[in-house]
């Protein structure tokens, strides 16, 4: 797996717009409660909690220690994994990414 290094705190101050433009891409997911979501590059897991909110079950995956630690500060259940190194059993519902270099399925 190949980490990153992201800055949580940084991140937070100079690119909150990320959770601005993605918060619109949730109404086309349309989560519905108790669903199981993958959101894959969570990051800071702002958008992650959005989600959540639905009620929904959510597990947010980022290659980036730092923005792990700040998601499951935020109660979210989050994991340091690489989607490329992603070889999950458990079937979801739905996935979710804000990432425009997500590999496709």
């Amino acid at each position: 797996m190949k980490k990153q290094n992201w800055n949580a705190e940084q991140y937070q101050k100079d690119a909150s717009f990320v959770t601005q433009l993605g918060s619109p891409v949730l109404q086309l997911l349309a989560p519905q409660p108790r669903e199981k979501i993958l959101d894959l590059g969570c990051g800071n897991g702002d958008l992650t909690l959005q989600i959540q909110n639905y009620n929904c079950n959510v597990l947010g995956i980022d290659s980036s220690t730092d923005m792990i630690a700040t998601a499951t500060q935020k109660g979210l259940m989050a994991k340091v994994l690489s989607v490329e190194d992603l070889n999950y059993q458990e079937k979801f519902d739905a996935v979710f990414t804000k990432s425009e270099e997500a590999p496709s399925f």
